[in-house]
């Protein structure tokens, strides 16, 4: 019976099965349609509003590469407890000090990348002020190095030959004023991104 009955409506039966499947196409089309077009008017919102993107775009990375630098600067307190006197020069230390003049220059290409630029415009004075001092002090320290001969190895009892006097010192002081900076644009860029939303 039931045989009889599929073999009389088959055709009947296919029809519904195909209006469903037609049926359930057109949804899916039409659901991944509308989630394109959010996504469309929000991508052009953002582009529409720059100083939200720039905001974001801070927020995202520089703040965490600052504290990158910060931790790689305070190790010197570490290896040179005494900022006063000349280092007894291991090998230890010349990597540590390496890796600290590196990251100084690398902290200057962040601070002068599209990342700050873009978002500075928007800066109340607060940040603008530190991120100034900040600058100021990178920038004078790393105009005492010659960056084409930094490295991180050395020998026993080797002074680094771009270590200038006290330079070492310098390296430790700027790791505070690195993470006052990522805390200060951190709270700006919150702040500045709840305000405009």
């Amino acid at each position: 019976m039931l045989r009889n009955l599929i073999y009389d409506f088959q055709t009947l039966i296919t029809g519904v099965f195909a209006l469903f499947a037609a049926w359930w196409t057109i949804a899916k089309m039409q659901e991944s349609d509308r989630l394109q077009e959010e996504r469309h008017w929000r991508e052009m919102e953002t582009l529409q509003r720059p100083h939200l993107l720039a905001a974001e775009r801070l927020l995202s990375s520089v703040p965490g590469w600052l504290r990158s630098s910060a931790a790689h600067m305070k190790l010197l307190d570490v290896y040179i407890p005494d900022r006063d006197a000349e280092p007894e020069w291991t090998a230890k230390i010349h990597e540590v000090m390496g890796y600290a003049a590196m990251n100084f220059h690398w902290t200057i290409r962040v601070l002068s990348s599209n990342l700050i630029d873009d978002a500075r415009p928007y800066f109340d004075a607060q940040l603008n002020e530190r991120l100034w001092y900040v600058e100021l002090l990178l920038h004078v320290f790393t105009s005492r190095l010659k960056v084409e001969d930094i490295t991180v190895t050395g020998e026993d009892g080797v002074r680094p030959s771009w270590v200038d006097d006290g330079s070492w010192a310098v390296f430790a002081d700027s790791a505070i004023p690195l993470e006052e900076l990522a805390d200060q644009i951190e709270r700006w860029g919150k702040a500045f991104i709840e305000r405009n939303s």
